[in-house]
């Protein structure tokens, strides 16, 4: 995230509320933290509440912050929240309230430029005009509409309310046990979009519990023939699901995100040559168990434009099955197996814009491989082998907005390089050898620049 992210969303209370909503299907609660603002509630939680509030407001319209919190993301998915004119209203008088006499500027003080820069990049993505929405969709299901249409099946024997499903094409079916999932699936399978979350709501007891989302509910999985979208991150599925999904060759996208799969399951997905994003990410908590060997599923899947492989034990072969995907535009290798020498596969990948290098072990002369990648927009790199040399690559980067150099040996003569790149919006410094002094120079040299991180 950036520094205006970590600002908000690294808070205590806002982080709770952030957490509370994306556990919700309530997009009510969002207008609800700005109103509370708006009608008085001036205390320093209420106004973190409400910036969060705002942020998503700002997402909703297609503006989202970069690296938005996660949760937040899968919720304006599931949901699909569209913030009206008046939320949109709202927001932007929460911030005006919040900036100009609330106890949280009071407490970060009035004259602070980089949180009120914060505040006007904010407002300035509300007050863009909305992005193009795709076309409207079937009502999403609720978890409450779910749980009757179970009902009427089991004890009726009526399967009309299920039926009905027929004509749906997206389903959000979150919050849910094994058993309702398996018995609603089967009477919904001509969608084309399909997303589960992790926990499920104990309808016996109308209590929030830890109910796992296992294979035992995927297990007409196979049936959805016409899906293009496949979302199962964070459930705690296994091969057995994949090998249900290997038949659904209409996918193009596929999240697997934190997920007990190995190796031989992967193997299933080898035939999903339409895929243009796939996610086998783990959110940084190591997936050791997919390697190199399982990840040669990836040889055929040539469409590809974003590709998640955080935390697994991806090495430097896997790379040179990348070399051949021109489309590929997102590519996240932090914490992977991957090395600074591995990185002449990416050389050709003229389409990549946007690049994760964190935790992998790269030295100066191997970021030269980078070099011809021109439409890179953000680069995530960190180590102290990475040194004030390693610009003189970078700075031929001339279309980079991001650039993250975390913990690299960097120092306030390098900043004059970072200087130099036309298109910069924003630097991350923390850990490097930047001194105070050289962050407020650069700050002065290009004072548009949210420059982030500089540690002393």
């Amino acid at each position: 995230m950036g520094a205006w992210a970590e600002g908000v969303f690294d808070n205590d209370t806002a982080g709770d509320w952030a957490d509370e909503l994306a556990r919700s299907d309530r997009h009510q609660n969002v207008a609800d933290a700005l109103t509370a603002v708006v009608q008085g509630s001036l205390g320093i939680d209420e106004c973190f509440e409400a910036l969060v509030a705002a942020e998503v407001v700002a997402a909703g319209r297609g503006w989202p912050i970069r690296g938005l919190y996660e949760p937040l993301k899968h919720w304006l998915q599931r949901t699909e929240y569209r913030p009206t004119a008046k939320d949109q209203r709202l927001a932007l008088d929460a911030i005006a309230i919040i900036r100009d006499r609330s106890e949280l500027a009071d407490e970060i003080g009035q004259e602070n430029k980089k949180w009120l820069a914060g505040l006007q990049k904010l407002i300035d993505r509300l007050n863009q005009k909305p992005k193009p929405l795709p076309a409207a969709k079937p009502r999403r299901i609720l978890p409450s509409e779910v749980a009757a249409a179970i009902e009427r099946l089991d004890l009726a024997n009526n399967s009309i309310g299920l039926t009905k499903g027929g004509s749906v094409k997206s389903l959000h079916l979150c919050d849910h046990d094994d058993a309702t999932l398996g018995a609603c699936l089967p009477w919904l399978t001509t969608a084309k979009r399909l997303y589960v979350a992790r926990w499920a709501k104990n309808w016996a007891t109308n209590a929030n519990e830890p109910i796992p989302t296992t294979d035992a509910a995927f297990t007409c999985l196979d049936q959805f023939s016409k899906l293009e979208e496949l979302n199962l991150s964070c459930t705690l599925i296994t091969d057995a699901t994949l090998s249900r999904i290997a038949g659904l060759t209409k996918l193009k996208q596929l999240s697997l995100a934190c997920t007990p799969i190995t190796d031989a399951g992967l193997a299933h997905l080898s035939g999903l040559v339409n895929l243009e994003e796939l996610d086998l990410g783990d959110q940084g908590r190591g997936n050791s168990r997919l390697t190199s060997a399982g990840l040669a599923c990836l040889r055929d899947m040539t469409k590809l434009r974003t590709l998640n492989l955080l935390g697994t034990a991806a090495d430097d072969s896997v790379l040179t099955l990348l070399s051949p995907m021109q489309n590929l535009g997102e590519l996240d290798l932090r914490r992977t197996k991957v090395t600074g020498a591995g990185l002449v596969h990416l050389s050709n990948l003229l389409n990549l814009w946007f690049l994760e290098l964190q935790g992998i072990p790269i030295s100066d002369e191997h970021l030269e491989h980078l070099a011809h990648l021109t439409n890179l927009r953000g680069l995530s790199l960190s180590g102290r082998r990475i040194t004030d040399k390693s610009l003189d690559t970078i700075v031929q980067l001339l279309s980079l907005e991001s650039l993250g150099l975390e913990k690299a040996t960097v120092t306030d003569e390098g900043l004059r390089k970072i200087a130099q790149l036309p298109k910069l919006k924003a630097v991350g410094l923390k850990g490097t050898d930047v001194t105070m002094e050289g962050a407020r120079w650069l700050r002065q040299a290009r004072p548009r620049l949210d420059v982030q991180g500089r540690n002393r």
